[in-house]
């Protein structure tokens, strides 16, 4: 099954730093989100390079979390 990666924008509240635009990743497969995962960063280029590194190399969904962890660390 292939997955597809996705950038997406919210506006999260906080009571530290008020109201922000995030952005996260949505996993598509077969045209239904299976994964969202919010709040990733502020920065929309870093995580657009993440998706676009995600798809490229075919990530398949069960490495998502740790591809994750090990980009914001």
């Amino acid at each position: 099954m292939r997955i597809e990666y996705r950038l997406f924008t919210e506006r999260l509240e906080n009571e530290e730093r008020g109201s922000y635009i995030t952005y996260g990743l949505e996993a598509v497969a077969e045209g239904h989100v299976c994964r969202h995962i919010s709040d990733i960063s502020v920065d929309a280029a870093a995580v657009s390079s993440l998706v676009a590194q995600c798809n490229q190399n075919e990530l398949d969904i069960c490495h998502l979390d740790d591809v994750i962890e090990d980009w914001l660390a």
